[in-house]
């Protein structure tokens, strides 16, 4: 067996992998086993020539095959078939019964994996429990409750992942020296503690803490790569050293509704994504202090900003901007114009104070225009989940290719301010996807046609749309559901027969006058067909594919 020829270092690794960290991502595991002594680089290498892992993914995600998983767990309960205490790792519910409730004597156990089928049971748990496990370096809860917070951590322990911690606090002494993942979720923490100072911790993950209410000083993690601090309710503060960690990669604050003081400012050299999503307290973004190359997403949906720094144009990479739901957003900076690389722009959704300003002085609200991109990404909606890169494209050009305008000029009186919009537009050469559904526009101008790269349209729900005068050729895909004042189609219809049309889907539902049109228009028009009526759009599908 291939297992039993290997190195001893390379059989730890194989049986942590079994046991804790399948899924987890290559960096982070590399650490942990160069913490733990075991030579990752190339014990890893060697693991994956004899085909017993894998590394899957552009995230590069650890895996193995769960024959595999279920041999490598078999080895290690043949380490002492009949006394639990005396193996390296454990899993099986029964066996972590035993050992937490005899806590008497030294063990051997280094890690830990609690996964119930029914996670509603409590365990009784001792405080002194962990107390003889010096070895223990991982530590995972999926769904296990317990009666009480242990008092004590081992000075090895690498990895502390628990679901429903059942304390407000770590255990004073626990310094967490070696730790590099930390994860709580649905626990009650509420802080961590002064003498907590993980200087390796790479992945420190909040969610569902429902109790925590300020991240504290991490100044002295200086090797953090990822925090996400997601669904914590009762947030309030982001200490200012969080703004100033040159590792951090990730930042998320995803549905912390009580969140108002961020850092001051923000100089985080290798931040790929900020996230400050459906957190409606905050007001402000910091001020961004360097030349931030990394960031690409920038996620403010749902925010009570009301317009961001001009330090923006810091942002020198960002390809993706979202300002959905921002009730108070007035304006864009005209710092705007420096974000070469935007090409997904997302405003609306309750946005009146915008909207206004739109109305008021469109052309100079969006001063984006010449903008540039060179990198490909992933768009997040199905039908657009692919987009030919740049170098690719049809006509050559580049710069913003998305805006999403979805729910914009709501109000009766705030008509849909189509003329401003469309000449400030005529700068958009490369615009190839709008998005202007449930907006008030009432007639679609035909100077549409100057945006000559556009290839999708999505009008549905407009329902004071009464015209769609005239559509560019380039456009493959065109949506119309519940457009039911639409009464005039015809230029659409012409370009589609006659000029030789690209169009591969044209969705419509509801669009009750236009049945009505087309029925009483059929002698008229030579193009239209008796019972036409009934299926306009699977005609015209059919007889352009």
């Amino acid at each position: 067996m291939q297992v039993c020829m290997m190195h001893d270092a390379d059989k730890e690794i194989f049986l942590d992998i079994a046991f804790f960290v399948k899924g987890e991502s290559l960096e982070n595991v590399t650490k942990i086993f160069d913490f733990c002594g075991f030579y990752p680089n190339h014990g890893i290498e060697r693991l994956k020539d004899k085909c017993l892992i894998t590394i899957e993914g552009h995230n590069k995600r650890v895996g193995m095959h769960d024959l595999l998983q279920s041999m490598g767990r078999e080895i290690v309960r043949q380490e002492s078939p009949k006394k639990p205490s005396k193996r390296s790792r454990l899993w099986n519910h029964e066996d972590i019964h035993k050992v937490l409730q005899d806590s008497t004597g030294p063990n051997k156990i280094e890690g830990i994996l609690l996964d119930l089928l029914k996670g509603d049971e409590v365990i009784s748990l001792h405080s002194e429990a962990f107390r003889n496990m010096e070895s223990l370096r991982v530590f995972v809860n999926h769904n296990a409750h317990f009666s009480c917070a242990p008092n004590y951590f081992s000075k090895k322990l690498s990895v502390l992942d628990w679901n429903n911690y059942p304390s407000p606090y770590l255990p004073p002494n626990f310094q967490g020296k070696n730790l590099i993942i930390l994860r709580m979720r649905h626990s009650l923490i509420k802080e961590l503690g002064d003498g907590f100072k993980p200087k390796n911790l790479t992945i420190m993950k909040f969610e569902n803490c429902e109790f925590l209410e300020k991240i504290p000083d991490v100044s002295s993690l200086s090797n953090l790569k990822e925090l996400p601090v997601q669904f914590c309710t009762r947030l309030v503060e982001v200490h200012d050293s969080v703004g100033s960690l040159e590792n951090l990669s990730m930042l998320d604050f995803f549905h912390c509704s009580t969140l108002r003081i961020l850092p001051s400012s923000l100089n985080l050299r290798s931040l790929c994504y900020l996230g400050l999503q459906d957190c409606p307290s905050i007001r402000y973004l910091p001020e961004i202090e360097c030349k931030m190359e990394s960031l690409i997403e920038l996620n403010l949906h749902d925010t009570a900003i009301e317009e961001l720094p001009l330090s923006i144009e810091n942002l020198i990479r960002l390809e993706s901007l979202y300002l959905r739901g921002c009730k108070n957003l007035m304006r864009l900076p005209i710092a705007c114009i420096r974000l070469q690389h935007l090409r997904w722009l997302e405003i609306g959704g309750n946005c009146p104070n915008f909207e206004q300003k739109m109305m008021d002085d469109g052309l100079s609200l969006l001063a984006i225009e010449s903008t540039k991109m060179e990198e490909e990404m992933s768009l997040r909606e199905e039908r657009l989940h692919e987009l030919e890169s740049p170098t690719n494209s049809s006509n050559g050009s580049t710069g913003l290719q998305l805006l999403n305008l979805q729910n914009c000029f709501q109000s009766e009186t705030n008509f849909f301010p189509i003329s401003s919009l469309f000449t400030m537009f005529n700068s958009f050469a490369s615009l190839r996807h709008l998005y202007l559904s449930s907006t008030y526009i009432v007639c679609l101008l035909t100077s549409i046609k100057d945006i000559m790269s556009l290839e999708s349209l999505s009008l549905s729900y407009c329902c004071k749309l009464e015209e769609i005068l005239e559509l560019l050729p380039n456009i493959t895909e065109v949506d119309v559901r519940g457009c039911k004042s639409v009464e005039i189609f015809w230029e659409v219809l012409k370009i589609l027969e006659l000029n030789g049309s690209h169009v591969r889907s044209l969705r419509r539902t509801d669009l009750d006058k236009m049945h009505e049109n087309i029925w009483n228009d059929r002698v008229q028009n030579p193009f239209i067909v008796e019972g036409m009526y009934v299926c306009v759009i699977s005609f015209l599908i059919v007889c352009m594919a």
